[in-house]
């Protein structure tokens, strides 16, 4: 019984950690950086992110995209890449769109 309880509030715990990375896009751009492992996670995750405007009309209202404000980072992903946020229910979800 002791290993069930156990079982469950690490089970609890995984499902509040992950709701509160991708509750705002923002925190769930942020996560991916921090899960990228790119080497220049500190400044990027501290970094600002701005909302890309795209110049062509969007299809799906649910997508927002932004790009990391960074000047002085070496990284690949500062300045140069446009990331996509998608709102499924009440959590965002990111993936990469391309070269900004």
């Amino acid at each position: 019984m002791k290993i069930l309880k156990k079982l469950f509030v690490l089970i609890l715990i995984c499902i509040v950690l992950f709701t509160a990375a991708h509750i705002t896009p923002k925190l769930a751009i942020r996560t991916m950086l921090i899960k990228s492992f790119s080497g220049h996670t500190i400044p990027l995750v501290l970094s600002n992110i701005k909302e890309f405007q795209y110049k062509e009309e969007q299809n799906n209202p649910n997508v927002k995209v932004y790009i990391i404000d960074e000047k002085k980072s070496d990284s690949p992903m500062a300045n140069h890449y446009k990331i996509g946020v998608e709102k499924k229910l009440f959590l965002y979800f990111v993936y990469p769109i391309g070269k900004a």
